[in-house]
């Protein structure tokens, strides 16, 4: 069976994300639907999901908490692009992924965190302009 690639190595700006998509694509010299490349490492839908829980779910995880947790998840189902900030590059990177896949990033956030954890560290600012931590 002949694998669908649906986009390349080369399509993405961000130096990162081309990295990884560089470990995980295929050899191939034929060229990319998107950007036509031909020296690019190809990737399949399910090469992509691998990249996307590689670079955005488990790249993303904040080790200073102690929750160890993924700061996004990965959606097949929700189509609605949630409001996540990145940088110019991974911005345009992600916007290619949702083009041409069924793939989205959600926010991870434990209920704990949604309610206000009682480990939550908070920086109040005081009327002098000092900086507090709040523990709340």
């Amino acid at each position: 069976m002949r694998k669908k690639y649906i986009l390349c190595s080369n399509c993405f700006q961000n130096h990162g994300l081309k990295l990884e998509a560089e470990k995980i694509g295929d050899n191939n010299n034929s060229s990319c639907l998107i950007c036509k490349s031909k020296k690019g490492k190809k990737i399949t839908n399910k090469s992509l999901l691998k990249l996307m829980q590689v670079f955005f779910k488990i790249g993303a995880i904040d080790y200073r908490t102690n929750t160890f947790q993924p700061k996004y998840k990965i959606s097949v189902k929700n189509k609605i692009h949630h409001s996540i900030e990145f940088d110019n590059t991974l911005r345009s990177d992600y916007e290619l992924i949702i083009k041409v896949s069924n793939f989205r990033l959600m926010q991870n956030m434990s209920r704990l965190i949604n309610l206000g954890s009682p480990c939550v560290r908070v920086v109040v600012a005081s009327k002098k302009g000092d900086d507090n931590e709040v523990f709340t």
